[in-house]
């Protein structure tokens, strides 16, 4: 007997895409059955896609133990039946099979069918592909081996005759970096629940919400606003959607203008004192009570506290007071990054007290003397910072 080379199945956890790839190459042609040869360097890809899902979702949802692989001829022989038993949790399991080929086959092989059929552990086929026709090509000393070419699986476990899917009502409205959970039922043409239907689950937008595993309709939204699409597909085609309206959450609080003014005592200063509060998106959030107090200095604002406006900004006019050092203002949103900020306004060093006008009689000069505007003086009192 020749040496069969072993090829290998494969689930979708190591290409994203669930496959099973059989490939019997060892580059040369065996004798076989009268007009015929054993051929290798067969190879094909079973693809587990279903319409909107991504490659090998629906293989990574649906558990099967057996694999069994039929491939007849043209004349309608079986040239191949196989039952491949696939342990639960394992990656791979390992077949080795001649495949006969008819000695007038052309080079580029010899065309024949190809049945696939899943089984689970209580007997189920889950999953079958084909019959499809594939061409039987062998590989050729010194050359690469001819693309495999892909068999389509198709879910023919419980609730493969689902006609509908249906999401029951939950909370639609949540705050970004929410979790959300959602529950879903397959039904019959009849609306009556098939259970144990398996259930895709998926964001239509991954910047904004994610599904934690594609069999549960378990996520999180992310830092974002605005709607996203949730979805529950059947692994047949019927789906359904909800909507989430995501909320932004108020994240942190920055200047915009007004710090570090200069101003006059007891007035006030030429600009007001803006703030915005940020969402976890970056953006500007409305709605979020900002708290304006003086904490030195004396004076005061024209707020307490002032709730931002669509752009996220709130804004107060400070009167600086007549107290000496340091004059500031704080700004507070309880909980924000950045909370509180400080604002500073600069005033004079030196504040006028009293002005004394100094007058003199002009018949007092001397004559022939220059008259002169009569002098002034001010006191001024240091201020101490």
């Amino acid at each position: 007997m020749p040496r069969f080379d072993r090829p290998t199945f494969r689930r979708a956890v190591l290409f994203g895409a669930a496959c099973l790839l059989a490939t019997l190459s060892c580059g040369r042609e065996v004798t076989g059955p009268p007009g015929m040869s054993l051929m290798r360097g067969f190879a094909f890809d079973a693809r587990f896609d279903a319409p909107g899902l991504a490659h090998g979702v629906a293989g990574t949802l649906v558990d099967f133990t057996d694999v069994r692989v039929v491939l007849v001829n043209a004349t309608g022989d079986t040239v191949v039946k196989r039952v491949i038993p696939f342990p639960n949790g394992a990656d791979s399991v390992e077949l080795g099979v001649d495949v006969p080929v008819s000695s007038s086959a052309p080079a580029s092989g010899e065309l024949m069918s190809l049945a696939l059929a899943f089984i689970n552990a209580q007997g189920d086929t889950v999953f079958r592909g084909g019959p499809v026709s594939v061409p039987v090509v062998p590989s050729r000393p010194g050359q690469a081996p001819p693309p495999a070419p892909q068999v389509p699986v198709n879910y023919t476990g419980p609730g493969s005759q689902a006609s509908v899917v249906e999401i029951a009502p939950g909370v639609t409205t949540i705050l970004s970096g929410d979790p959300f959970a959602f529950v879903a039922a397959a039904r019959d043409a009849q609306g009556q629940p098939i259970a144990g239907t398996p259930i895709a689950w998926r964001s239509a937008d991954t910047t904004r919400a994610r599904i934690n595993t594609p069999g549960a309709g378990t996520g999180i939204t992310l830092p974002a606003r605005g709607p996203v699409a949730i979805i529950a597909q059947l692994l047949t085609g019927p789906a359904d959607t909800v909507v989430l309206d995501i909320q932004p959450r108020a994240q942190a609080l920055q200047f915009v203008s007004g710090n570090n003014q200069s101003g006059t005592f007891n007035a006030p200063l030429s600009q007001p004192l803006v703030v915005r509060v940020n969402a976890t998106d970056g953006q500007g959030m409305a709605g979020v009570a900002v708290n304006f107090a003086v904490t030195s200095g004396g004076g005061s604002v024209s707020a307490s506290s002032v709730v931002t406006d669509a752009s996220g900004l709130a804004q107060v006019t400070w009167t600086v007071g007549s107290g000496l050092g340091a004059q500031t203002v704080s700004a507070t949103a309880t909980g924000l990054v950045g909370s509180p900020l400080t604002f500073t306004a600069q005033l004079p060093t030196t504040e006028l007290l009293h002005h004394y006008a100094m007058t003199g009689d002009p018949t007092d000069a001397p004559p022939n003397s220059v008259p002169f505007a009569p002098p002034t003086a001010s006191v001024r009192s240091p201020v101490i910072a």
